[in-house]
Formats: structure tokens, sequence, C-alpha cells
């Protein structure tokens, strides 16, 4: 293919990519099971925060195809087609707590851009079964940072107004009926007819004619953490079986928003089906193939649903080395279907449940500082200050956060799908270094079997949608690395350009990251197939060395440390990062307890553990570890590990040294060593393996 086609081709994907993302996240005035941002529905959920990004990337070129271009034009058109000619669905909600009386506001991009003054809180879309799925993200703001402070503002204690105010149209005379639970008094209309319901009173019914009414709902909750309010029409939900708008409807209105309704969702259905055919094609999955990831993808859905065996169901995942894999099949995408997805399934299961609520996050914790940082930037319009004068060590994390809050509404819906969708591209990376270093797949893909589970059974499951950076910034590292790898394949610029961009954004995501970037960046300089027994006379012979990756990240992240310094001098007076009193105020600081700290990282463990027995979930890591050690000094056998993993490995402790890690979130500061320390470990065992098989064969052979 000539380099203008394929510049073509890219641009034509580019263009229709955007497209696709305009018509499917741009928030539409129809309420139905994908109507945009906000994600808070688990159709859309599971469809636009995960499905999509996979086929993104299993099948980038079906968005070049003719029928798929039609689809998403029409997808387009439509979704402007609402936003222009149709009211907004729903009724406009207020939210004001006590005792300030403000109104609060939501991440609901329905009603104005977050950082614009809006007299509405949100778009209200739904009636409330349980407290969780009030709109009550609020109480996690910057004014409940203190504890004390806390408990008075927050349930059981807390006091909340909130009216909802429409219109809402109806066909036939019916019965409009409320629901709720003691807590909440209830007064309003429905047209003429007033009513009111107090605390001991659990349900009002109303007959109401049909037109269109102007509807009022004004609660006032006064305590308890045990919230219900239901809206009903005939005994079924008012919003799914009335036409309920912000604004009277026009004439037109009544009768189409149920036929745009259907449309979209057929045409959403086509192209999720073609998707699917056409990335089976492409790849030319076998039949067995398929029979395993839909059916293990589903079981794995359904047992983390259920939360039937814990964790330990994950080893399912074994029985995928036994699929037949052809010469054609050995590559990253087919790997990924085989094993990424079954267990990206599993956290979608085991989140399901969850998906849409509100997440109250506990006061003075670093996870809770994020969304108070968040809504600092989105709300109050900090976008370069970031909430702070001087960043520390987390400056990105927090405009991620907004982001995803952005996107997925009052929920904590999108931290989860991106730290399930974050291991899972480490996993990848498990998957092609092993590749590259044994030159056997079948190892390759049971080493990323093996990562998922240490990373699921041991520790750092805790840590997936906990709300904190190092997930993250490590998959931005590892991100990097890839970059790095297909740019010295390929010697494509637009490689190297993303692989700086990676290696900036791990930067700012965790700036004590920045030694681990830099030292995992020199190492891929480093081909894989480099012994460690070698390292000395590699580092003499700088024509070994691939040094074009070096110099573009190590200036990207000078372009970084100089972007963060600039902004300590705007806001703290002092052109740095951060003020670096860590190392001046830490009494403590000494050779034992640098060692304590590193023991930490290679335990994956608060306090470490030696004992492999007491700690056999993070032996892989432990072991890992000591080969990268013990391959550094050419031990026998050792030297023969991978000279980029080793180096990379026990990069990832410098920073260890300079500052120490004391009390933390067990497991915390081990997540981005995991993927390199497992590689190690489970290339030492191929090894040994290897070197046994051919024992066996030379003495059958005598």
């Amino acid at each position: 293919m000539s380099s203008n086609r394929f510049a073509k081709l890219n641009r034509n994907r580019f263009l229709f990519l955007i497209l696709l993302m305009l018509a499917l996240f741009l928030p539409s005035t129809i309420l139905s099971s994908f109507d945009g941002i906000p994600l808070d529905q688990r159709a859309e959920s599971i469809f636009l925060g995960i499905t999509l990004f996979i086929l993104l990337w299993a099948n980038p070129n079906f968005l070049i195809q003719k029928l798929t271009k039609s689809l998403i034009v029409a997808l387009f058109l439509l979704k402007v087609l609402s936003i222009c000619f149709f009211t907004q669905q729903g009724l406009w909600g207020d939210i004001h707590s006590h005792p300030s009386n403000k109104i609060e506001r939501s991440w609901d991009v329905r009603i104005g851009w977050p950082l614009y003054t809006s007299k509405h809180s949100r778009v209200v879309d739904r009636s409330y079964n349980r407290a969780e799925e009030f709109p009550f993200w609020f109480f996690n703001s910057p004014y409940t940072s203190e504890f004390t402070e806390a408990k008075t503002l927050r349930p059981p204690n807390a006091k909340i107004s909130y009216t909802m105010q429409g219109y809402v149209t109806i066909q036939d005379r019916g019965i409009f009926r409320i629901e709720k639970n003691e807590n909440i008094t209830v007064a309003g209309k429905v047209g003429d007819r007033p009513f009111s319901l107090e605390n001991n009173q659990h349900a009002l019914e109303l007959q109401i004619p049909a037109g269109t009414h102007e509807i009022a709902l004004n609660l006032l909750i006064t305590g308890g953490s045990e919230w219900k309010f239901l809206t009903l029409w005939n005994g079924k939900d008012l919003y799914k079986n009335t036409l309920v708008t912000t604004e009277r409807p026009k004439s037109y209105e009544k009768y189409s928003y149920n036929l745009m309704n259907i449309t979209i969702i057929l045409l959403l259905v086509s192209l999720l089906g073609l998707w699917i055919y056409s990335t089976i094609k492409t790849l030319q999955l076998t039949l067995f193939q398929l029979f395993w990831i839909s059916s293990s993808s589903s079981l794995l859905f359904f047992l983390g649903q259920h939360n039937f065996l814990d964790r330990i169901c994950v080893t399912l995942l074994v029985l995928g080395l036994l699929i037949p894999i052809q010469e054609h099949h050995k590559n990253s995408k087919v790997a990924y279907l085989l094993i990424g997805l079954p267990w990206v399934s599993y956290f979608v299961g085991l989140n399901f449940n969850s998906l849409g609520l509100f997440n109250l996050y506990t006061p003075g914790d670093d996870f809770t500082s994020y969304q108070g940082l968040a809504y600092t930037i989105f709300f109050e319009g900090e976008w370069f200050r970031g909430g702070s004068n001087f960043f520390d060590l987390q400056p990105l994390y927090r405009w991620i956060v907004g982001l995803l809050h952005c996107l997925f509404g009052d929920t904590s819906t999108g931290e989860k799908f991106l730290d399930t969708l974050s291991v899972s591209i480490m996993g990848m990376f498990v998957l092609h270094v092993v590749h590259e270093c044994t030159k056997n797949f079948k190892y390759a893909l049971a080493s990323m079997v093996i990562f998922l589970m240490v990373f699921t059974i041991g520790v750092n499951y805790y840590h997936i949608g906990k709300g904190l950076q190092e997930i993250v910034g490590s998959t931005f590292a590892y991100s990097m690395g890839f970059f790095i790898l297909k740019y010295y394949r390929y010697n494509s610029k637009r490689y190297l350009i993303f692989g700086g961009l990676f290696a900036m954004l791990s930067f700012f995501t965790r700036m004590d990251y920045l030694p681990f970037v830099l030292v995992l960046t020199f190492a891929l300089s480093i081909p894989l197939s480099t012994p460690t027994r070698d390292w000395f006379s590699v580092l003499l012979d700088f024509k070994k060395i691939r040094y074009q990756a070096i110099l573009f990240n190590v200036s990207a992240c000078i372009v970084g440390f100089l972007i963060l310094s600039l902004h300590g001098k705007i806001y703290g007076g002092m052109f740095r990062p951060h003020p670096f009193h860590f190392l001046t105020d830490s009494q403590d600081y000494s050779f034992l307890v640098v060692l304590d700290s590193i023991l930490r990282i290679a335990t994956v463990h608060e306090p470490y553990i030696l004992n492999p027995v007491k700690n056999i979930r993070a032996m892989l890591v432990t072991v890992g570890c000591a080969s990268a050690l013990l391959s550094l000094m050419k031990m026998p056998l050792f030297g023969r590990l991978p000279m980029t993993l080793s180096f990379a490995c026990l990069g990832g402790f410098v920073f260890t040294i300079i500052v120490p890690y004391w009390n933390a979130y067990c497991g915390r500061f081990s997540i981005h060593i995991i993927p390199l320390a497992v590689s190690l470990s489970l290339c030492l065992f191929f090894l040994i393996f290897e070197r046994f098989k051919s024992h066996r064969l030379l003495s059958s052979k005598i």
C-alpha cells in the first residue's frame, strides 16, 4: 500500500472515529438506554465505557467500511436532531444542603458545562430505590474534608432539600403514585392537584386526566441513611412510561420521542453486531476460540456479579491455555480476547450492581482529596492551578477524576473501569516482553494469565477502582514502553512522539515515577533478547544502545518538569515542581529505613513479610525482584535473564532510595514493579524448564 493511500485511510478512520464519539457520547435530550453522557445506566456504561474501546483496538479498520460510515453518520445526525429540536426529557432538579442552603452541583453535563453557574443541580431522569441512587455526590466536595465536620454534614445527620419541576404528558387517564420511606417529607402538585406526605406516610395516589400537566415535587430529607423515593404511573416507572420534560413539549414531540429512541437503539445494535462479526472475520477466530471467549466471559461475569468463589474464580483463565492457536493467531489481539476479555468481564460483573450509584468516600483519605481537587478544577475553574500551589506527587490524576465524573455522572464507575482496563494493558505488556524474550507464544500467554492472577488474588486487587493514581500512572509508563518497542520495530516517528507523550503523562500522574520512566526508557533501548550477563559490555559499546527514544523521552520529561516548575513559580513563588521538604524533614532517614522501604515494595506488603509461606500471593513478585539483582551480579543461570527486564525492575526502586516509603495502603507502591517482576520470575521458570527438558531429551538419547 502506498504511503499516500495509507495516510488517506488514517485520515478517514480518524474522521469517522470523531463522528462516532460525538454520536455516542454527546448528551441527548431523549432519555434512553444509550443517551450519551452521563453514562449512568448499566448498558451504556459497559458498552461505551469498556466494549467500545476493546473493539476500537481489536478492529479499528471497521470504521472505514462503507456500511459503517453510513451507520455512524445516521447516528450523528439523529443525535444532532435530538439536541436541536427536542425538549430535554426529565425534570429539573435543585439540591440544597443545610445549614448552608446553597445549591449543590452535580457532574451532570446536561445542565451546562460544570464550570458555568447553573440555576439547577441536574436533570432528574429516574426514581430512587435506595440511598446510593440519589445524586448526592456533593457529600465528597471540599468542605467535608475534615472528619468532625463531615459527620454533621453526611448521612445519617444530613439534611437536604431536593426540588424537582417540569411537565408530564399523559395519553390516557391514570394513577400517579409516590412511594417513599421515613425521614422524607414530600409536598407538591401535579397539574392543579396539590398534595403532601409527612414522615410517617409512605405512599400517595392521585387520579390524573390525560394531557400535559405541570409537576412540582419538593423533598425534605431530615436524616437517616435508608432513603427511597419512587414516582410511578399506573404502577410502572413514571420516566419510562410517560413523557416527562423539563419544559412544555411541542406538539410533534409527543409522538416522535419513542420513534427516535427505537431508531437510535436499532442503529446502535446493528453497529455493535456488525463490528463484532467483522472482528471475528478479521482475526479469523475459530469456533472453538469463539466458544471459549463467549462462555468464559459470561461465566466470569456471572461469578463476579454474584461474588461466587470470590477472586479464586479467575484461576479459570488457565483453561484458556488449552485453546488451540494457529500461527496467524499468535498476536496480542487474539491473546487479549482469549485471556484479557474474560478477566475484564469478571470485574464488570463484580461492579455491575454498583453501576449508576454514587460513592461516599472516607473523609481525610487520598482518594477523597482527589474528589475535592477535581471539584475545585471543574467547578471553580482552577484549570492550571489545580487546587494547590504545589503539586504533592500526583498532579494529573485530579484532572482524570474530574473527566471520569463528567463521563459517568455522580458515580465512581469510571475509576473502576479505567483501572480494570489499565491492569489488562499491563498484562499485555507482560505478554509482549515474555514473547520477545522466549520466542514462545504459549509461554507468553501463560505469563499474561499468571500476571492477572497475581494482581487479582494478591493485595493489589483492592486498589482496582479505589480512586488512587498508581495503576493509571504505571499504565502510562508501560504504554510508553509499547510505543518505544513499536518505534524500534517500524521506525515511525509517530510512535516516538506517542512514547514521549506517555512518558510525560506517567510523570505527571505520579512525580516519583520519573526515575522509573527514564530507566524503563533506557532498558527498552537494549534488545529484549540481550542477556544480563552481557550488561557491562553493552554499556561500554554505545553502538548496541538505541538512543533515539532515550533522547526524546528525556526531552519530554524535561519539558514536563519545566511546566510543573512554572506552575510552582506562578502560584507558590518557587521555580520547582515541589518544595522537596521531605528530604530534610525525615528524621528517621537511614540505611535501615531505606532497606525497610525496599522490602515493603519487593514483598508487596505493609509491613514487609519475608516468609514465603505467609506471603505466597506475592512470591512471584519477590522472586522477580531478587532475580533482577542476582542477574546483574552475573550469578549462574540468572545471568541469562533479559537485561531489559532486570534493569527496568530495579529502576522501580530508585526513588525509594531517595525518599523511603512508610505507612501506606498495602501493596500500593509495588504496582509499577509487578509486571516486570512477574515477567522476570516466569522467564526464570521457563529457562529452568527448558534446561530440564533438554537434559531429559539428552538423557533419553544416551
